[in-house]
């Protein structure tokens, strides 16, 4: 073997065992990367605060209190008006009836023969 094709098998060796390196390099990298990203996922898990995070439930569940109150009010009120509105659609019903009643009656003292206005109904023998 001589000295040239030594020296150039020791460097295709070399070159190898650097790309190798490279690649354990890069593998590391992006195994640090993956263990890194784990870590900030599990540390934005623990609560920094227990005592803040405690005010923040007891002010939610305040506020869902009052949240419920509001509707109960506002469903009584929501009763209460349905049956004003139904109240006013007997009084509308019951009005254009009489109006409708009014003009028949109109209607049928206008058609009374001999009539000078409403006619009294005598009774029949």
């Amino acid at each position: 073997m001589s000295y040239y094709s030594e020296k150039s098998g020791f460097s295709f060796f070399l070159s190898t065992v650097l790309c190798n390196e490279t690649e354990s390099q890069e593998t590391l990298t992006l195994d640090t990367a993956m263990v890194t990203d784990a870590v900030t996922r599990t540390r934005s898990r623990i609560v920094q605060s227990p005592e803040r995070i405690k005010r923040s439930i007891t002010a939610m569940g305040v506020t869902a209190g009052e949240d419920r109150k509001a509707l109960a009010a506002q469903e009584a009120k929501a009763r209460d008006l349905q049956t004003k509105v139904s109240a006013v659609l007997g009084i509308e019903k019951v009005s254009l009836m009489s109006r409708k009643l009014s003009i028949l009656l109109t209607y049928v003292c206008v058609r009374c023969p001999g009539s000078s206005g409403m006619r009294r109904a005598t009774p029949s023998r």
